[in-house]
């Protein structure tokens, strides 16, 4: 059963996720910040088959955990919800190893984001 991690420190990832929540075939963790989520992917790290991100996390910001886990977990499935996506920033989230179709600009809707998290992990490779 996929195993989840959303990292956000406002109500955001919850508020999309709602229909995620009740997927049986889920199991979801939730951190509230950067140091939390890197803490808990280190106790675990073959547990989750994708982190999704806020980019604002306090303590340690989603862009630092990005560039953590590519050089720790490089196959670690990672999405990020970003507040603006121009063109530079894609190239900024590049350059840490997002690729465009892991970025989703907020505000978005519960079903946009249930699409993008669904198709993310049946991309991900298979974790011990």
């Amino acid at each position: 059963m996929p195993r989840i991690l959303f990292a956000e420190d406002g109500p955001t990832v919850m508020q999309l996720s709602g229909g995620l929540l009740d997927d049986d075939n889920l199991i979801i963790d939730v951190a509230t910040n950067g140091r939390q989520t890197l803490d808990l992917i280190n106790a675990e790290s073959s547990a989750y088959q994708l982190i999704v991100l806020g980019e604002t996390l306090p303590d340690v910001s989603g862009m630092e955990c990005v560039a953590f886990l590519r050089k720790m977990y490089r196959r670690l499935p990672t999405l990020m919800l970003v507040d603006t996506l121009t063109d530079d920033r894609r190239l900024q989230f590049g350059k840490v190893g997002l690729r465009p179709k892991h970025l989703l600009e907020k505000p978005t809707d519960p079903e946009t984001f249930a699409l993008w998290v669904k198709q993310a992990l049946a991309e991900a490779p298979e974790r011990p």
